[in-house]
């Protein structure tokens, strides 16, 4: 009994419109004569299973280290989304506050009628501080969704790049079974 290899292609999609070649089986075409006299036997063919398998393994691996990379990567960016709704709100807090602080010593000079520099100075020094705190308190939360981005963005790559270990991985395996079934 003889058997005859066929040579197949395994695509896996990388983006929409691109896909990636993992490996001919087993790159069969420049090691195989023509198809009427190529017999393989059991031996053979048991080690061509057992190449494409590890083949499959890797790129299942691939596809899953991508996967989780991607659930990484949207939930940074839901972190960042959340982390910048609420540095917006205690901006708005402290605003308020500041609001109400200047509105409470204009109160109080407007009904002792004190116009002195001296109560000038007093909500000069209330204004800056409060809008210190206000302005270091919004930039450490504009740090935080920069930090958050910056992890979706890293966690983007290392699933692109999963896909690519994911493919020499694979192509690894075809290649030696190639060199052990023809050589």
């Amino acid at each position: 009994m003889r058997y005859v290899l066929l040579a197949t292609l395994i695509l896996v999609p990388i983006e929409a419109h691109a896909f990636f070649p993992i490996a001919a089986l087993p790159l069969a075409a420049a090691f195989v004569a023509p198809a009427a006299s190529t017999a393989i036997s059991l031996g053979s063919i048991a080690t061509i299973a057992s190449g494409v398998l590890s083949a499959a393994g890797a790129v299942a691996g691939a596809l899953s280290q991508r996967a989780q990379a991607k659930a990484q990567e949207q939930q940074a960016k839901l972190d960042a989304s959340l982390e910048e709704t609420a540095t917006r709100q205690r901006d708005t807090i402290r605003r308020q506050e500041l609001e109400r602080t200047l509105g409470t010593i204009r109160a109080v000079r407007s009904g002792r009628g004190i116009d002195s520099p001296t109560a000038m100075a007093f909500m000069d020094e209330a204004n800056e501080n409060i809008n210190s705190d206000r302005l270091v308190e919004f930039a450490s939360g504009s740090q935080r969704v920069q930090d958050h981005l910056n992890t979706a963005r890293n966690a983007r790559s290392r699933g692109r790049l999963s896909l690519i270990t994911g493919g020499i991985n694979a192509a690894l395996p075809l290649g030696q079974t190639a060199a052990n079934v023809f050589s």
